[in-house]
């Protein structure tokens, strides 16, 4: 009997540059409109210049182009000081 379909998500870790609280938020926004794009979700984080993030898609899945996605728009970002983006995995299954 085979299973469900995986839930692929991957994790963000995001630094962003030491600026303001306002100006962190902002960031926040741009990255929560950049998810919303994309149809992705992410677990809520405390406002913190460092983000850990796990990130999926709703009724389906998140693949390798949203990774990138999230990559580049973190890589042109000027106030993002360093990300590591992670492989895709199911969500369902423990790490």
């Amino acid at each position: 009997m085979s299973g469900g379909c995986p839930r692929l998500g991957f994790t963000l870790r995001l630094r962003i540059a030491p600026i303001s609280a306002p100006e962190a938020n902002g960031v926040l926004r741009e990255l929560d409109a950049l998810l919303h794009s994309l149809a992705l979700a992410r677990t809520p984080s405390a406002r913190s210049n460092d983000l850990a993030l796990t990130l999926w898609r709703e009724g389906s899945q998140a693949d390798h182009l949203d990774r990138e996605a999230v990559r580049a728009w973190a890589f042109a970002h000027p106030d993002v000081d360093g990300v590591d983006v992670g492989l895709l995995f199911d969500l369902d299954q423990p790490l």
